[in-house]
């Protein structure tokens, strides 16, 4: 038996452009994984079958079953596996967990079944799981346009820490998409990062050409207007100084950026001391129970595929 990690992520910025004929949306986003991990536990099997610990998902209902069974129909083999998903990231809260442990789970089969799969050919079964899945063979930041499937690998800055705020709720991303209003939506050319007032510079494209992300994101609209907990816990932690602040992908996890303090100022007490301070802010949200948060970090520079399947 052998274990994988699979990351989450947030969206640094999210742009829809518009709907195409097949139902999807062309956007423009970055992600950026995040230190927030399911673990995977891969075992010889007689069939396919997958066990989460955690959450309730019926197994039909998982992508990683379906990712291993289109991996069986891909290669023409027939094999059993066993994997045991062990939850930690929240679901259906648009942080990618359900799309990053099917990442993981093409990587692990390919292990265990000895399958010499590319890059290229996971990305491209990934795509026909879910849009954010090629995501999760990148090294972690990428910038993602079509429905999700063309990606640019970015190099950002990692030096700065992240409060994941998670209510207790989930938000379908099928719904986010249809209740938002195209014509509504923020101005930003999708071509292009565009400068803010605020000039919050999180890092380069690989053009090398500086840009000031705008730290935008088109689905808050309509999540907000039916969920204005959300919003509340964005203005919130935004009054408090945490910048930037923002949903990530369909809600309704929101993420707050603050400084990561020197490393003579990192230890145990220093992190209570931060989640003091984020305890207090979801309390003046005013939300009963307050939702549950994690401290994380951003992920980069990671070997190939390891943002997928990071060895546990």
């Amino acid at each position: 038996m052998f274990s994988l990690l699979a990351p989450a992520k947030i969206n640094l910025y999210l742009k829809v452009l518009y709907k195409r004929s097949d139902g999807y949306h062309k956007i423009d986003t970055v992600m950026q994984a995040v230190t927030l991990f399911d673990r995977l536990n891969f075992s010889p099997g007689f069939k396919i079958q997958v066990v989460t610990k955690g959450h309730h998902i019926p197994e039909e209902d998982n992508l990683v079953t379906k990712a291993l069974r289109l991996l069986l129909e891909y290669t023409g083999l027939k094999k059993g596996i066993r994997v045991v998903i062990e939850k930690k990231i929240p679901v259906a809260a648009g942080l990618g967990g359900g799309s990053s442990d099917a990442a993981a789970a093409l990587l692990g089969a390919c292990r265990l079944w000895q399958i010499p799969l590319s890059v290229s050919e996971l990305s491209y079964l990934g795509s026909q799981i879910g849009s954010d899945v090629p995501f999760f063979f990148t090294s972690g930041q990428a910038r993602a346009r079509g429905r999700g499937e063309k990606l640019t690998e970015l190099s950002l800055p990692t030096d700065y820490l992240i409060a994941l705020v998670s209510p207790p709720f989930a938000v379908a991303t099928p719904w986010a998409y249809q209740a938002l209003n195209l014509r509504l939506t923020s101005d930003t050319n999708g071509g292009n990062f565009l400068p803010t007032g605020k000039e919050k510079v999180i890092g380069e494209d690989l053009r090398s050409s500086p840009r000031a992300l705008p730290f935008s994101n088109d689905l808050e609209a309509p999540v907000f207007r039916r969920f204005p907990e959300i919003e509340r816990v964005k203005k919130t932690f935004d009054s408090a100084g945490f910048e930037p602040v923002l949903m990530s992908g369909s809600g309704p996890t929101v993420w707050a950026a603050f400084p990561e303090k020197s490393e003579r100022q990192t230890g145990a007490g220093q992190m209570e001391k931060q989640r003091a301070r984020i305890r207090k802010t979801l309390i003046r949200s005013g939300l009963t129970p307050p939702p549950r948060f994690f401290i994380v970090r951003p992920l980069a520079a990671c070997a190939k595929v390891s943002v997928g399947g990071r060895p546990a």
